[in-house]
């Protein structure tokens, strides 16, 4: 039991690293710096979340690559276990709504995008199940059987189903090789 409770942490710890991570850098194409906010989000909502890296200035760049790498995270918390991070990806689905992006201020190389709205994030219970059966079979449980999954992914599902946040930011970028990039503090 107590392997199966901590697989329901991972699982609460994976889900909520993804969503605080969610915060990330932007990269646009040179134009005005509320195209890369506005394109950082849309790698956000397609869950691209391997190109979040390359929306931050150079001095932020590696901690940002390092906050979404979901294989190493996943990999540590569950102490050897090979899951797949797009498992977990493909079980969750990020929406924006309502979702304003203006331009505050710009002064030669620096700029503020203010951005508001609304990112929902819903589960897809049939492939968390899918997730939840692989990592109880992972720790070595002979017989998963449906019930015991849905004993652990039920809690995880409501926790998560529907959860929203409202997006109500300033968002400092920079502009680098002639793009602009999110350099917040």
């Amino acid at each position: 039991m107590k392997k199966q409770l901590s697989i329901l942490m991972f699982l609460v710890v994976a889900l909520g690293l993804l969503l605080a991570a969610c915060g990330g850098g932007g990269n646009g194409d040179g134009g005005d710096a509320t195209a890369t906010v506005q394109d950082l989000f849309k790698a956000i909502e397609n869950k691209q979340f391997d190109k979040i890296p390359d929306f931050a200035c150079a001095a932020q760049k590696e901690e940002v690559r390092q906050t979404f790498d979901f294989g190493s995270a996943i990999a540590g918390s569950l102490g050897g276990a090979d899951v797949d991070p797009q498992m977990i990806l493909d079980a969750l689905t990020f929406k924006l709504s309502d979702l304003e992006i203006t331009q505050k201020s710009q002064s030669g190389d620096k700029a503020v995008v203010h951005a508001k709205g609304r990112l929902e994030m819903t589960v897809d219970p049939d492939k968390f199940k899918d997730v939840v059966r692989e990592l109880l079979k992972q720790q070595g449980i002979g017989d998963v059987s449906d019930e015991l999954i849905d004993q652990f992914a039920g809690p995880v599902m409501e926790q998560f189903e529907n959860f929203s946040t409202d997006l109500d930011d300033d968002i400092a970028l920079v502009k680098e090789d002639g793009k602009w990039v999110i350099c917040d503090e």
